[in-house]
């Protein structure tokens, strides 16, 4: 395991490759809003970094069990999201699933304050996250 200085030097130096999640239901789309650096209080699609030897789909639900505590089914890849950010000096590639929850009661874990479902793009999405909506209305409906 990496410890924190070790892992932001290492990705200060080379791409990252990600999971997002789109977790969907008929009411809409599943946000969580950020309570850590970067982008504290920003809406965000739950996601995080695929580990050496993992899968996309392996890594997909253990990000969901550890931030939200419910099981998913993936449905599809939706598409690929990636860039460097100059702001926090990180250049992200992820892959974007959509998937359903399976089982479990949604518990956030110390990385986001609240979350919610929602058919709309709150104001402070993250500009990934906002354009993949924008790309793929359809998310939302």
């Amino acid at each position: 395991m990496l410890s924190q200085k070790e892992f932001d030097l290492i990705y200060s130096r080379v791409p990252r490759l990600c999971v997002d999640i789109v977790i969907k239901n008929k009411s809409g789309v599943l946000l969580a809003k950020r309570a850590i650096e970067p982008y504290k209080e920003w809406w965000h699609l739950p996601g995080g970094t695929v580990f050496i030897h993992e899968k996309i789909e392996d890594a997909a639900k253990r990000v969901i069990k550890r931030e939200l505590n419910v099981n998913i089914k993936i449905i599809k890849k939706i598409d690929y999201l990636g860039g460097p950010t100059t702001e926090i000096n990180h250049h992200d590639f992820s892959v974007v699933l959509l998937a359903k929850i399976i089982s479990g009661k949604i518990r956030l874990n110390e990385e986001s304050e609240e979350f919610i479902i929602t058919k709309k793009i709150p104001k402070k999405t993250l500009a990934g996250h906002a354009n993949l909506f924008k790309k793929y209305p359809e998310i939302l409906k």
